[in-house]
C-alpha cells in the first residue's frame, strides 16, 4: 500500500513541477487542489471484498455492492471492455457531495472554453473538490463575458492513472442507471480520444445506455419491469436530447445574426426570449412519462449556452453511433465495441 501512495505522490508532483514551468501559479494551484482530493479518495478507499465483511453492514449496501461486482463482470466478460481494476473499491462519501465541474462557452456562440492539461490536452471542463473552489472559477468566467454552468458529479474517470473506486452515492442509483454509469465510465478506459471530449464522451453515453439495455435484457428479459421502465426512461432522455440539440442549432442561427454593431443589452433580451420559448415548448415533446419535462426544468434557472455546450457534448453523435452499430456490427454491441477498440488503440 505505501508503495503504490508513495509512487502516486511522485507521479503527482512531477505534473505539478511540470506545470509550474509552463503556466501560472494559480493552474498549479488547480491541480494542486485536484491532486490532494485525488489522493484522498484514493487513500481512503477500501477493497469491496474487505466492505462486505463489515459488520452490520446494512442490507441495501450489501446488495448493491454485489451488483456492481456483477455488472464489472458483465462489462468485461460480455461487452469485451478492457478489463481493469476500477471500481474493485469502495469511497464512503459520508452523505457529502465530492466534485463539482465547471463548463463554459461564449456568450452569444455556442463555442467552449478549453482548457489544456497534462496527459489528456485539451478539455471543456474543470472539475473541482470544493464547491467554493467551482463557484469562484465560474464568476471569473462570467467577469470574463462566458456563460457558465456548476454540476455536481458522482463519477468519473482517471483513464488507468488511479483504481477508480465506487462512490458511495453511486449506490443510490436504480440498477439500470448504475450499470449505464459504470459501463459509461469503463468505456473510457478502452476506447478514449485525447483531446476530442465530444466524440469520447457521446461514445461512451451511447456504450453505457446500449450495454444497460443488453444487460438488463440478458438478465430479467426484455418483458421485464426492470427492462421496461429503463428502456422507456431511456426513450424520455433520447426525446429531450433531440429536442435540445435542435433547439441549440436554432440558437446558434439567432447567434449568427447579431452584429458587433448591436448592442449587448439587446443581444442578451433576444438571447433571453429564444431560450424560454425553448423552455416552454418542451411540453409538446410526446415523452413517455407525460410529466417528465418538468422533471428536466421546473423551478430550475433558464438554461445558459454552457448547458447547450454539455448536451452536445454527451449527446450530439450517438445518432452516429446507432448508424455504425447497425452498419458494421449488424446491431451487435459485442462487435462493434471490439470493432472500436481495434480502431481506436490506446
Amino acid at each position: 500500500m505505501f508503495f503504490r501512495v508513495f509512487k502516486i505522490i511522485i507521479e503527482t508532483c512531477c505534473i505539478l513541477l511540470f506545470a509550474s514551468c509552463i503556466a501560472c501559479n494559480r493552474f498549479t494551484s488547480y491541480l494542486s487542489q485536484a491532486a490532494v482530493g485525488q489522493m484522498r479518495i484514493v487513500t481512503q478507499s477500501k477493497k469491496i471484498d474487505d466492505y462486505l465483511k463489515t459488520p452490520n453492514l446494512p442490507d441495501s449496501v450489501r446488495t448493491q455492492l454485489q451488483l456492481v461486482k456483477e455488472i464489472r463482470a458483465y462489462a468485461f466478460g460480455k461487452l469485451g471492455l478492457n478489463e481493469t481494476s476500477n471500481y474493485t473499491k469502495f469511497y464512503d462519501q459520508k452523505g457529502k457531495p465530492l466534485l463539482w465541474v465547471v463548463s463554459a462557452s461564449k456568450e452569444f456562440k455556442l463555442e467552449p472554453k478549453l482548457w489544456w492539461f497534462p496527459i489528456v490536452g485539451r478539455v471543456s471542463y474543470k472539475g473541482f473538490f470544493t464547491l467554493d473552489g467551482a463557484d469562484e472559477q465560474a464568476e471569473d468566467l462570467l467577469a470574463d463575458g462566458y456563460d457558465t454552468r456548476v454540476r455536481e458529479v458522482n463519477a468519473w474517470s482517471t483513464l488507468g492513472w488511479f483504481s477508480d473506486p465506487v462512490m458511495s452515492s453511486m449506490l443510490d442509483y436504480p440498477e439500470g442507471d448504475l450499470a449505464e454509469l459504470l459501463f459509461h465510465e469503463l468505456s473510457h478506459s478502452t476506447i478514449y480520444i485525447k483531446g476530442d471530449v465530444e466524440f469520447s464522451e457521446s461514445l461512451a453515453n451511447f456504450i453505457g445506455i446500449r450495454g444497460a439495455q443488453m444487460y438488463l435484457a440478458d438478465k430479467y428479459g426484455k418483458e421485464s419491469k426492470e427492462y421496461t421502465t429503463y428502456v422507456n426512461q431511456q426513450v424520455d432522455y433520447d426525446l429531450l436530447d433531440k429536442y435540445m440539440l435542435q433547439a441549440a442549432n436554432k440558437l446558434d442561427s439567432v447567434y449568427a445574426t447579431f452584429t458587433p454593431q448591436q448592442p449587448v443589452a439587446e443581444k442578451r433580451k433576444t438571447k433571453k426570449a429564444f431560450i424560454k420559448q425553448i423552455v416552454d415548448n418542451v411540453d409538446t415533446v410526446s415523452f413517455v412519462d407525460t410529466a417528465y419535462f418538468y422533471h428536466a426544468f421546473k423551478n430550475r434557472q433558464l438554461p445558459n449556452n454552457a448547458y447547450f455546450i454539455v448536451k452536445r457534448q454527451y449527446s450530439s453523435k450517438m445518432a452516429d453511433f446507432e448508424a455504425e452499430l447497425n452498419t458494421i456490427a449488424q446491431g451487435d454491441l459485442i462487435k462493434y465495441i471490439a470493432y472500436l477498440r481495434d480502431k481506436y488503440k490506446k
